[in-house]
């Protein structure tokens, strides 16, 4: 790709989907395919694969290979599909973007290399070397939580003036980032978090977020598609307004444990394949379970997608 994908090509909801787990702990290529068909019936936008809530960091390179090779026989035209490629550095990270594209990704996902912490200028070089090394559309993801460095819009911006940078996730805490970069008008999509607690997701959405990068879709798809549309009329405010009030236990329950425990123990509680986390991670606790499942029983999800509880 020689020119630049537009900011637009992309947003909505942006769903960071799980990676279920065999009962001996393989990758299940059956239950993703269901989770996968799931998704394309119900009206999201995009696929995360191998993010946060996919469990990049527990699976080796090989299995991370054979989810890219495996899942891109799935793609359709109207649902792109980004896959997690961050490495332990940066010449990692180069390998797997390459590996991507080469296998039949329409972007990569990336986020500062785990435990080290770079400096803003550091970080910067960091993105834009991936970059120079790949027609690959790409996106960034400010995760300073659990990645030590809060990246700056100042050096976001630099980057986001590279042609091969479509997509940014943000999740920083600090308020004023999301309107520093939304106010410089880059060329990219700005997805929203789903994190309630932080008021990401209403703050970006008023300032021209283009959608929400989330992992609620798991298992509300069609209303996370609803919450997630670009404010482009007054009259969206009312609507966003009452579904995000009707949303946020759900949104709120699946934030209280480190992801993926609560979306998956969800999941496998209404027939939704998802095997448990890898270790150290362990299986939500049943008690904590059955509240998941009354809130979605309370929203009306379960009957309205057809699932069947296995939990009281």
């Amino acid at each position: 790709m020689s020119q630049r994908r537009d900011g637009n090509w992309v947003g909505g909801s942006f769903v960071a989907v799980v990676t279920p787990f065999n009962a001996v702990g393989e990758i299940d290529f059956g239950a993703f395919k269901t989770i996968v068909d799931f998704q394309r019936l119900n009206g999201t936008n995009a696929l995360f694969f191998m993010g946060t809530a996919g469990e990049l960091i527990a699976l080796t390179e090989e299995e991370q290979q054979q989810i890219v090779v495996e899942t891109a026989k799935w793609k359709t035209a109207d649902i792109p599909f980004f896959y997690g490629c961050t490495g332990t550095n940066t010449h990692e990270t180069i390998r797997k973007v390459k590996f991507a594209e080469e296998n039949g990704a329409d972007g990569a996902m990336l986020t500062l290399p785990p435990a080290f912490g770079p400096n803003q200028q550091e970080a910067e070089r960091y993105f834009l070397a991936v970059a120079d090394g790949t027609n690959l559309p790409l996106g960034t993801f400010n995760n300073p939580t659990r990645l030590m460095t809060d990246l700056h819009w100042e050096h976001l911006l630099r980057v986001f003036a590279h042609p091969r940078y479509v997509v940014h996730k943000e999740t920083t805490p600090r308020a004023g980032q999301a309107a520093y970069i939304l106010r410089a008008k880059p060329n990219i999509a700005f997805l929203a978090d789903d994190e309630p607690d932080n008021d990401i997701l209403v703050c970006s959405m008023t300032l021209g977020a283009r959608g929400i990068s989330n992992t609620a879709g798991n298992l509300a798809p069609a209303e996370l598609a609803a919450l997630a549309k670009p404010w482009t009329e007054m009259q969206n405010v009312a609507a966003f307004r009452a579904l995000y009030f009707n949303m946020l236990p759900l949104l709120s329950f699946l934030c209280s444990a480190r992801s993926p425990k609560a979306t998956k123990a969800l999941m496998n509680a209404v027939g939704l394949p998802a095997g448990h986390p890898r270790l150290p991670l362990e299986p939500l606790p049943e008690e904590q379970v059955r509240v998941g499942v009354k809130i979605l029983k309370e929203l009306g999800l379960i009957e309205k997608y057809g699932l069947i509880t296995t939990a009281a």
